[in-house]
């Protein structure tokens, strides 16, 4: 005979009370869906006329997890959660609302998914193979409470998080720089909205970067350098090691683009570059020309209006060595930097670098000795 297990029948307690709560409230209608694919109901906003309800195509998505009890941490409701429904919930445009459900107090909370994503980010990021999430909300924020004011707001979308997340989905759809006026004055309003979306910015442009290849051609990722230059302009001093090692590095050599970037970095934002300890860093994950770039940046600090690679082509006797690395400034090498830096920028300096042999080091030895 066909059973109904314990966890079943929790679950169907729990969205039934959630369903009566927000049927029964003036503002809100309640439906339920015929198949559940990880939504269990959904909500509109209405507007109370008389006996009857004006429907005002405000809707929110909730998931409802129940328990017999749920678990009470320093004030706080807490609740484990699949990692991949939150994946799953980042995707909607709609707002999507995590209902915890206890039987046994008879109280209900909720938490909104995507804001609750966006504040946790560094937290997701840092374990990206744990299965479940523990989300906790405060012990008063409760569904009957909530539907008043707070979920109205979220479904009409006149939250500051709100704001940020439509901001980012048009960030998302111009982050190819086509778009580049849009794509700037989205990302110089992210920068004053909200600190997570700095780091969402910077992850996202080095993710359509990356996505070219390990080696895409120049004019290709030129693509997304003004977009990535605003970033650094806005919020460089929010660049991390882990950051500028993925957009940078590329085994023992460099991206062209990235180094447009670092060297962004260094003119807009050089105390932070300097506090990064880039030089060893690239050094440490083998990209030779990164470590270079970054250590000859650190030993001539210039005024960030001029160009870097002009600077150092207009150098006279120089050691322009860093470790197994160096640039030999001959007169063929000072007139290919000053041709091609107009296109190529400092990257023109990566194509001049090579390994120095211990010949040529006992060589040097021994001109200094005479």
């Amino acid at each position: 005979m066909p059973k109904r297990s314990k966890s079943q029948r929790i679950g169907d307690l729990g969205e039934q009370r959630v369903f009566q709560i927000i049927d029964e409230h003036k503002s809100w209608v309640a439906r339920t869906l015929n198949r559940d694919y990880g939504i269990d109901l959904e909500a509109e906003v209405a507007q109370p006329d008389g006996d009857s309800q004006n429907l005002l195509g405000k809707i929110i998505k909730l998931q409802i997890k129940s328990k017999k009890a749920v678990s009470i941490r320093n004030s706080r409701a807490t609740m484990p959660v699949p990692r991949t429904l939150i994946e799953y919930a980042k995707e909607f445009k709609l707002p999507v609302i995590l209902v915890f459900v206890c039987l046994e107090s008879n109280r209900i909370w909720w938490v909104w998914l995507q804001e609750w994503a966006m504040l946790h980010e560094e937290q997701l990021a840092k374990h990206p193979d744990q299965e479940t999430v523990t989300v906790s909300v405060p012990v008063d924020q409760q569904l009957e409470t909530g539907l008043d004011e707070p979920l109205q707001k979220i479904a009409r979308g006149e939250t500051g998080s709100a704001m940020v997340l439509s901001l980012r989905d048009i960030l998302s759809v111009s982050v190819g720089w086509e778009n580049k006026e849009i794509a700037d004055g989205v990302a110089a309003l992210l920068t004053k909205i909200h600190g997570p979306s700095r780091t969402w910015m910077i992850e996202k442009t080095i993710d359509v970067l990356l996505g070219y290849g390990e080696d895409p051609p120049f004019w290709r990722a030129q693509q997304v350098l003004p977009g990535l230059l605003r970033v650094v302009d806005a919020v460089g001093y929010a660049f991390t090691q882990a950051q500028l090692v993925r957009l940078v590095a590329r085994g023992e050599t460099s991206s062209r683009t990235g180094l447009f970037a670092l060297g962004r970095l260094y003119d807009r934002w050089p105390d932070h570059a300097r506090s990064l300890r880039l030089p060893s860093l690239f050094l440490s994950v083998g990209s030779l020309t990164a470590a270079w770039y970054a250590e000859m940046r650190e030993r001539f600090p210039m005024d960030a209006r001029g160009s870097f690679a002009s600077f150092i082509a207009n150098m006279k006797d120089v050691d322009l060595r860093y470790q197994s690395i160096e640039l030999v400034l001959t007169p063929e090498t000072r007139d290919y930097i000053m041709t091609k830096w107009p296109n190529r920028g400092d990257s023109v300096l990566i194509d001049r670098l090579r390994l120095r042999t211990r010949t040529a080091s006992k060589q040097k030895r021994a001109r200094r000795k005479t």
